[in-house]
């Protein structure tokens, strides 16, 4: 049995290694810490069974899952993002095992044990996400212009607002009006939950 686990964290990578080698004793577990990794292994190898974190790199967090999908390889996502939002997209890539990072770890050997035997598992904490009437607004794509997107990839990048100004040739002010207008079409509190939401979703 082939499993890819994908994780940029290597503490995590060895933590679900360790969890799946008492499952399945045989198994051959391969380690990928970038979604190139994932990627090249799903479409040169066989693989029978994919383990993956979302939030890798900017603009790739459904890469792996989509893939996945397309190739009707049984996947598992173990994340730490559990909303609504997210786990619509995930279920039109045919998402059945989803658990948290803040899931215990009987959780996380529940939902391997379900990911090798065929069936559906979703932690509690998906549940509660699913089940809740809190909008999760904060977990949607952003609304944004070009040029308000150039601005949050720089800010993402560890650029101040001003060095932002400058490499794009526009007045600090006018970066200023564009995160004031983003915060309030987008319903963000702060700059910085509008930096986090661009990593996830572009």
């Amino acid at each position: 049995m082939n499993i890819l686990i994908l994780d940029d964290h290597p503490l995590i990578l060895n933590a679900i290694s360790n969890e799946i080698q008492q499952i399945q004793i045989n198994s051959n577990i391969q380690l990928c810490e970038n979604v190139e990794q994932a990627v090249d292994s799903l479409k040169h190898k066989k693989i029978d069974f994919v383990i993956c974190d979302l939030q890798i790199v900017s603009g790739k967090s459904l890469i792996v899952p989509k893939l996945c999908f397309d190739l009707g390889v049984p996947y598992m996502v173990y994340s730490s993002h559990a909303n609504k939002v997210l786990f619509k997209s995930l279920s039109e890539l045919g998402l059945r095992i989803y658990v948290s990072k803040s899931s215990s770890s009987a959780e996380l050997k529940s939902g391997l044990i379900a990911l090798f035997n065929g069936e559906k598992y979703l932690c509690s904490s998906l549940n509660s996400a699913i089940h809740s009437d809190n909008d999760f607004k904060s977990n949607l794509p952003l609304h944004a212009s070009k040029t308000q997107l150039k601005i949050l990839e720089l800010l993402e990048m560890g650029f101040t607002q001003t060095e932002v100004a400058m490499k794009l040739n526009i007045s600090f002010r006018t970066v200023v009006n564009h995160l004031a207008i983003l915060r309030n079409n987008n319903n963000c509190m702060s700059t910085q939950e509008l930096v986090l939401r661009y990593k996830f979703w572009n």
